[in-house]
Parts: C-alpha cells; structure tokens; sequence
C-alpha cells in the first residue's frame, strides 16, 4: 500500500526525550509520539508534502521492519489523516473542509501541551516574528512603534536595520533545532515586508506550524488565496471590528478594507485553513461590533472579542483618552460570553493570584517577539530586551541574563501597583503593554503605575459580580445587543499623540 504524507501537516522533534509532535491543520489537531513512534514521525516529516512516504527508508533509519512502519502508517496515521492513501485534489481538500470544520479550539490542547512538557522550561516558547512595522492600513488604535494613529501624527514605521531573508533562514532553523513547533507572523501587516511569503514558504518546509495575522489587503487575487490555503496554517488571524463596513474602514483609514479582508475570508472558508476572527471593541465600534459573530458562525470562524487598550510601544497614552471604551459600554460588553474578560455565570471572583508564581503574570513569560531590526523581547511592547539577533544566537537571547531575570521576577515587589486593592481579585488577565517599568540599580524592574485600562476593567468587572452576586442583573432583563444599541454613535476623533512622561 502506498502512503502519502498530506499537504495539512507539519510537527517538531525532540531528539533528547525522544518525542515527535505531529499536527493535522486541516482538522486542527496535533498528536504526540513517543520512542520508536517518535523516530517514525520524524522521518515521515523528513519527506515532502504530496509525495510519497518510502516506508523501506524509514525503517532502515529507525532499525524497524517495514511491515512495522506500514502497519504504524495503516493504524494509527491514517484514521487520524497524518498520512493518506493518495495525492488530494482541491476539490477533495475542500469537501472535507464541508465534512470536518477545523476544530480551532483543539488546538495547543493536551496532546501539544505533552510536547511542550518535554522541552527545558526556558525553551518552551513560542516565538512572534513581526515582519515589519509598515501597513497598508493606519488603525486609529494602532500600538507599533511609528505607527500614525491621527490624521494630525507623522508616521515613523519603516527602519534601516531589518532583517535580511537570510537572517530569517537562520533564525528558523535555529526554533526547528531547538525543537520549537509553533511561530506567529504578524507585523504591521506582514506582507508589507518584501520577502513574506519566501518566509512563509521556508517555515511551511521546516515543518513549523504557522499563525499568521495579517490584515488581508494584500492577497488580493485567486493565486494568493490558493497559495495561502495551501501553506497549512494552524490559523490565519483577521481583524473585522464592525458588521458595518463604513465604521470598519473608519478604523483602519482605509476605504473598501472590510470588503477586501471579508473577500478573502469568503474564499478560504472554503478551504481547510483554520480562521480567526479579531475584534477588538472600543467608542467606535460599540454599537455594531455584536453582529461579527455571525459572520464568524457563517465562515465557520472563531471569533476572539478584546475591549483592552494599551498604550504605544513609543508611550503614546493618546488612544486610551481618545479611544477606550466608555465605562457604561463596558459594563455591557463585559457580560458578552464572547468577551476576553467576561464577567463568570457564577459571578465570583476569578482574578489572578499575585505572588503565586515568579516571573510575570501575563504571557511575556512564555514569548519570544522578534522585531523588524532583530531587538528580542518578551513583549513587543514590554521594554525588557533580551538582545539583537543581529549579533546573538537565537538560544543565546532566549538564555540571556535579562530573560531569566524576568523568569525570576518577584510578582509582589515588581508589581507594586498590583494586588493592593479590593478590585485586584477581578483582575484575570493582567497586561502590562506599553506600561513604564521604572529600572533598579540592581537590573531589576517596578512598575508603581498603571496608564492602561485593566485597572477600569477590574472595577467594573468587581461592581458586576458583586451585582451578579446579589440576585441583580447588570443588564436590566435586556439582551446585549438591545443595550449595545442604546449607546451613543461615536465620531472618529482627531488627537495628536500624548507621551506619557
């Protein structure tokens, strides 16, 4: 019998513990292979997409008999669709997009988890690539440094110093050594950047599972949706913040944008290519942001609702006067289901714990973001650095001194400002982009003050439970929407930057 492996996959390997990780994008699962099993994986990974699995090779690699590998690839990869029986046509993968919807939420699960378990802690990372800081749109709530936010603001996002397609070839291959299995692309847009989609070829080849963000406005004909559909990713990102086209585009200060970006998300519907849906809510979009849930069941699409700003990455605390969600839409769109920090059914308290671990509570701990000219940090809009891979071995600033101390962070003396009052317990996700870490003599950080609005979302997230608790309902026997369109329509603003000091 001859086994093919399918375009929709991809995985890593760790050689020290012997564990394979392989991922079915088209269904969004992964599975975790042990041992003997593991070589296996590895080798079937080793082959092209589309071709054929040469079962005799494999078993003179891994010292098993080829009947063994054929029995592995017949029970136990096939049903779960790691390898097929013959070479798909278009039409075939997008009938089985109709039969088998990709299960998005499977992804990063268990099985993945059980790999991550097995690398070093300070390796189990997942890495950011932002291409570039350049867009074909200029959002209102934009935070990337140089971003013009205002028709009144210069824009500041190209820089001389970036990254060379060989110096991402080499960065991959170092992620794929030290047996990392997912990245994000993202940007500004990240096909703004000249070489994008030879980056995007070179880690669909190195087997690495790819989320891509991107805005969309640049797959713009039947050949690039094609070619994107077929890449494999664990998911493609898109930003749609309104049902309503002209407040859409009003955001992105680009005319026909939610129409190109819905046009491509159409087409890949039809594709297995997990898809997500970004929206994030502010003044702009309160009224009509309710409806993109629809259009995401349509699409077959998850759907990621967020009502948090921060400030830039260059300080600029403009958008949180201008732009932040007005406290009483707040308080409706916290009882979204869909909302990122939504108020529990049981209405009890479910804030982080400060002091229940070490290093930061948000997930800068676990990221590796890697800018246009090569500065590593945690987050992007964290100013830790960790160094320049212009100069530094990938290891060498996942290793490097400022990283583990930040691993290392004592929440309760970095974090001054954080778990000292009664609104603290609500606070589930807490996030400190943009914020200003005051730096110590001794290299360490304090953050006494937070610019943000997760401070106003744990208090009004505090005096809903509270309501909840007490038999109330925070919304008066309304629907959402009906409250939603009770809110005033928003004009967009103009407001020059505002440098936090």
């Amino acid at each position: 019998m001859t086994f093919i492996r399918p375009l929709y996959t991809c995985g890593a390997f760790n050689r020290h513990a012997q564990r394979a990780v392989m991922y079915n994008t088209a269904r969004g699962t992964c599975y975790t292979f042990d041992d003997v099993s593991a070589l296996l994986i590895k080798e079937v990974l080793a082959g092209e997409r589309e071709s054929p699995i040469n079962t005799a090779h494999i078993a003179w690699v891994t010292g098993t008999e080829e009947e063994q590998v054929e029995e592995f690839c017949c029970q136990q990869l096939l049903p779960i669709g790691l390898v097929h029986d013959h070479v798909w046509s278009d039409d075939e993968w997008q009938q089985y997009r109709k039969d088998f919807p990709p299960c998005i939420s499977n992804n990063g699960s268990e099985p993945a988890a059980d790999y991550w378990d097995t690398l070093p802690q300070e390796q189990r990372v997942s890495i950011n690539f932002e291409l570039t800081y350049a867009c074909s749109e200029r959002c209102l709530h934009c935070f990337n440094e140089g971003a013009a936010r205002s028709d009144l603001h210069e824009e500041h996002r190209l820089r001389p110093d970036m990254l060379t397609m060989d110096d991402y070839k080499r960065i991959i291959d170092e992620a794929v050594d030290l047996g990392i299995p997912e990245v994000t692309v993202t940007g500004g847009d990240p096909f703004s950047y000249p070489h994008c989609w030879d980056i995007l070829d070179y880690m669909h080849k190195c087997n690495l599972a790819v989320n891509l963000f991107t805005n969309a406005q640049a797959i713009n004909t039947k050949e690039k949706i094609r070619r994107i559909a077929r890449m494999g990713l664990l998911q493609l990102s898109v930003s749609i913040y309104s049902t309503d086209a002209e407040v859409h585009d009003q955001i992105t200060r680009r005319r026909g944008s939610w129409e190109q970006s819905m046009n491509v998300l159409r087409e890949l519907s039809a594709w297995p290519v997990p898809l997500n849906i970004k929206t994030p809510v502010f003044r702009l979009n309160t009224r009509s942001y309710y409806g993109v849930r629809k259009i995401a069941y349509e699409l077959g699409a998850e759907i990621e609702v967020s009502c948090t700003l921060n400030p830039g990455a260059d300080g600029d605390v403009s958008m949180i006067e201008h732009l932040q969600t007005r406290p009483e839409a707040l308080r409706i769109i916290l009882m979204d289901p869909l909302a990122k920090n939504h108020i529990p059914k049981d209405g009890k308290a479910d804030g982080y714990a400060f002091g229940s671990a070490s290093g930061f509570p948000c997930n800068a701990n676990r990221l590796i973001t890697i800018s246009p000219s090569g500065v590593v940090r945690g987050c992007s809009n964290i100013p830790i650095t960790y160094g320049n891979l212009h100069h530094s071995s990938l290891k060498e600033t996942i290793l490097s001194a400022q990283r583990m101390q930040m691993l290392q962070t004592d929440q309760k003396r970095t974090f001054t400002a954080c778990g000292r009052h009664d609104y603290c317990q609500y606070c589930n996700t807490p996030c400190y982009a943009g914020e200003f870490l005051e730096k110590k003599p001794d290299g360490t950080f304090t953050l006494k003050e937070i610019q943000g609005d997760v401070c106003q979302t744990a208090k009004i997230r505090m005096e809903l439970c509270r309501q909840m608790e007490q038999g109330i309902d925070p919304l008066g026997g309304k629907s959402i929407k009906e409250c939603l369109l009770m809110m005033p329509t928003e004009q967009v603003p103009e407001f020059r930057k505002k440098i936090r000091k």
